[in-house]
C-alpha cells in the first residue's frame, strides 16, 4: 500500500477522505473525464469559482475528522512546495521542472492546477516540525530568485 494522504472535494472542504498519494498522482496525469473536465474549465476560464469545484489534498499529513493541526492521523514525510507565475513572473517554468526533476529529494514534480505553476513534492524528515521545512525551503528558493506561495504553508 502507498502513502496516505488526505483528499477533500475542493479547498473549502474539511471532512477529509483517506487516498492514496501514489492514486492521486495517476489521476494528475491520466485524469478521469470528471476531473478533466473540471480542471479543463477553470484553466479556461480562470474564474474561482470553478476552481473551488476541484479536489485537492494534503500531501504532508492524513487527517482524522476535521482538515487541522489538531486533528493529524499521519504525517507522511512528504512537503509540497507551490511556486506560482504570478509571484515569479520572470522564471521559466519548464526549466525550473526539468532542473528539480533530477534533485534526489524530489518525489514528484507537476503542473499546477491552473497550468500556471508547479507544485513539488519533496522527501522530508519527519523528526523536525513541517513549518521548519517550508520556511528552510522557502530561503533556499529565495536564495535562487523564486518565491514560493505562502498559502500552502
Amino acid at each position: 500500500m502507498g502513502v496516505i494522504i488526505s483528499k477533500f472535494n475542493n479547498v473549502s472542504d474539511t471532512k477529509p477522505k483517506d487516498f492514496v498519494l501514489e492514486d492521486w498522482l495517476m489521476q494528475t496525469k491520466k485524469p478521469p473525464k470528471d476531473l478533466k473536465k473540471l480542471v479543463d474549465n477553470y484553466r479556461k476560464t480562470k474564474d474561482k469559482k470553478d476552481k473551488l469545484k476541484i479536489p485537492c489534498i494534503t500531501v504532508s499529513a492524513s487527517f482524522k475528522e476535521k482538515r487541522n493541526l489538531d486533528n493529524i492521523k499521519k504525517e507522511t514525510g512528504f512537503i509540497c512546495i507551490d511556486i506560482d507565475k504570478k509571484e515569479n513572473p520572470f522564471l521559466l517554468i519548464d526549466g525550473i521542472k526539468d532542473y528539480f526533476k533530477k534533485h534526489p529529494s524530489v518525489y514528484y514534480i507537476g503542473n499546477s492546477v491552473s497550468n500556471n505553476g508547479l507544485y513539488i513534492i519533496i522527501k522530508i524528515n519527519k523528526k523536525k516540525p513541517l513549518i521548519k521545512y517550508f520556511n528552510f525551503f522557502k530561503k533556499q528558493f529565495l536564495k535562487n530568485g523564486v518565491i514560493i506561495d505562502e498559502s500552502c504553508k
